[in-house]
This record gives C-alpha cells, structure tokens and sequence, in this order.
C-alpha cells in the first residue's frame, strides 16, 4: 500500500498538523485503510481511482493522520474552515464529548480569521473575510437529529453510528471519526450529494 502527501483548502495547508493522504493504484487493485475491500477491482461499481484520490460512488476519501500534539477536534475545526460554506457531519462513538471540543476550537478559528480581518487593509480581502465571519458566527453545531433541528439550520452535525444508520444524513462533508466496515460507511453516505467529500481518521 502507497500514499503520496495531499494537502485539502488554504487554511489546512498553512496550519494543520496532521497528515493527510490519499490511497493510490497498484496495478489492477485499489489500495486504501478501511474504505477499499484487498484486491478490489480498479472497475468496481462502488471504487474508482481518480488524480491520487479514491472516489466512492461519486464521493472524495481523504485519509488523515494526526501527529504530535494535534488534536482531533483542533484539525476537525480547522479543516471544516475550507468547508464551512456546506453541512457537515461528524460520526463518533461521543457525540457529546466531541462537539463542545470541536466548538471550543471553532471560536478560536473565528477569533483568528478576525486577526487576519483586522491586519490588512486589502478591501476584497476584508470583504471576503467579513462574510467568512458572518457565516461561521452563525453556524449551528449541534447533536441533535433533523427531527429536532431543521437540517437546513444545522451546519455541523454530531451523531453515533445508530442514529446515522437510522437516519443516513445529506451533507456535504463527513467526518468519520470511527472505525467503519465499507457496508456501513456506504450506508450512511448514500444520500450525501455528488462530489461530496468523506474525511477518515
């Protein structure tokens, strides 16, 4: 099994400590942690090998590895930075331990983009980062399900494996925190749009 290092969105590139990669080919088989089934086949209906990334029924796998002193609800909140602008979920055997984590961070992500506000004096620059602002002051993080809070409202979503096999969930961004069999994962991404894009730590 080879990887090559990957970096995901602006902010990732500069900050996060952790190591991301993506699986690649070898020869006729798909190689991946967790995801790809040995010797899968590189025609698979569920798995295709696609510019160093692994696709899955349409949807990116990013791989990431956290090192040193990185914690995974710092690299969670910083990489949702690069997505924040399309729902999230977090799957998790912890939904209540993890979310105040991630949120924690999440405010000092704002505080920080409100740093770089207020040290240029670049107006395009201000303006896109006001917006930024604006919309990650107004996101909801959240571990309730869709029956108590309008998916609509919710911006990040943290939920045990039951409840997102008993109710699969429309995001765009799935953070996978645990560790899945490809049965499950394919399960509960099933409604997750086009090109949506599945982190695995």
């Amino acid at each position: 099994m080879t990887y090559r290092p990957a970096y995901f969105g602006q902010m990732a590139n500069k900050r996060s400590r952790a190591m991301v990669t993506f699986g690649t080919a070898a020869g006729d088989t798909l190689a991946g942690p967790a995801l790809l089934p040995k010797n899968a086949p590189a025609e698979s209906p569920k798995y295709c090998y696609l510019g160093g990334r692994i696709v899955m029924r349409s949807h990116w796998v990013e791989h990431r590895t956290l090192h040193g002193n990185t914690i995974l609800s710092w690299d969670i909140a910083h990489h949702f930075y690069t997505r924040h602008q399309r729902t999230a979920v977090v799957v998790t055997d912890v939904p209540n331990v993890l979310y105040p984590a991630v949120r924690k961070q999440w405010l000092k992500v704002i505080r920080q983009v409100q740093r770089e506000r207020s040290s240029t004096l670049d107006a395009t620059k201000i303006h896109e980062l006001t917006n930024d602002i604006s919309r990650m002051l107004g996101l909801c993080m959240t571990t309730k399900s869709p029956y108590e809070v309008p998916s609509s409202d919710i911006g990040m979503r943290f939920a045990d494996v039951s409840g997102l096999l008993a109710e699969p969930p429309i995001c765009h961004t799935l953070y996978v925190t645990v560790s899945l069999p490809p049965e499950v994962l394919e399960e509960i991404s099933r409604y997750m749009p086009e090109g949506s894009l599945i982190v695995q730590y």
